[in-house]
């Protein structure tokens, strides 16, 4: 059941990260209820532009950063 229970709560974190990463905005009595949360967190991570390609983490403050080398080797 655990096993079960794991990919759900994967499921919906992933459901939850691509709301917000493709900007859908939380009511604030929404996100003030579940603030704190690992459900927030995933919210808020997609909503601030975070994610993850080829095991590198990507930000706002890190933006494609191996793009940029390769661009200065041309």
């Amino acid at each position: 059941m655990i096993p079960l229970y794991c990919r759900v709560m994967t499921s919906i974190y992933l459901r939850v990260y691509l709301a917000g990463h493709a900007g859908q905005a939380l009511p604030r009595r929404l996100r003030m209820a579940i603030a704190g949360s690992q459900l927030h967190r995933a919210w808020l991570v997609g909503f601030l532009g975070f994610f993850e390609q080829n095991g590198v983490a990507y930000n706002p403050a890190y933006p494609y950063a191996e793009n940029a080398t390769w661009l200065r080797s041309i």
